[in-house]
Order: C-alpha cells, then sequence, then structure tokens
C-alpha cells in the first residue's frame, strides 16, 4: 500500500450514509492509497460491497512523482444523492469504522 493521489477527482459524502463517493471535478484531488496486487477473491467481495451505484473505472494515480494505472470505484447513480460537503475519513474513522471491519 502507498499514499496516492488521483487528479480530476473529488470525494463527497453520500447523503444519509457516512461512506463516500468520488466523482470527477477538473480542479480537485482525491488522497487515499494506491493497493498493489489485491487478488480476484478480494476484488468480488470489493464489487459485491460497491454495489450497483458505482462503476469501476481504470486510472492514473500518483505516487510520489511517478504515475501508476490503477482502479477506482466512481459514482454512476444520482448526484443529487451526494452531499456537497467533502467526505471526513477522520470523522469516518472515529464513528463508523467499526461497523465496516
Amino acid at each position: 500500500m502507498a499514499p496516492a493521489v488521483l487528479n480530476g477527482y473529488k470525494r463527497l459524502l453520500v447523503k444519509g450514509t457516512d461512506y463516500p463517493a468520488i466523482i470527477e471535478n477538473t480542479n480537485s484531488k482525491v488522497y487515499g492509497n494506491l493497493l498493489k496486487n489485491v487478488d480476484q477473491v478480494s476484488m468480488k467481495s470489493i464489487f459485491e460491497f460497491e454495489g450497483i451505484d458505482y462503476e469501476l473505472k481504470h486510472l492514473k494515480v500518483e505516487v510520489g512523482s511517478e504515475l501508476f494505472s490503477a482502479v477506482a470505484f466512481v459514482w454512476r447513480a444520482d448526484f443529487n444523492l451526494l452531499d456537497k460537503t467533502d467526505w471526513d475519513k477522520d470523522e469516518f474513522e472515529k464513528k463508523a469504522l467499526h461497523f465496516y471491519i
């Protein structure tokens, strides 16, 4: 796992939930992690977890000064279901992460 930046996307809170969605947004960046060598069993679980509101897209992420090919689940459902505020990772970890692990 390595810290990574996804340029041209924004991470927002899905209304009424505690989880995020990423959408295209030219002047934004999403900070996260690049997971390497994810096996097929894990990918299947992730697909089931993400559900129909997201689509898998092939993208490029920055790790340091290098670009890497990656995949990310991008929001494809109604944008009216997204809050206008950024999703807060620290808040999620404090209040909701324990429901997901």
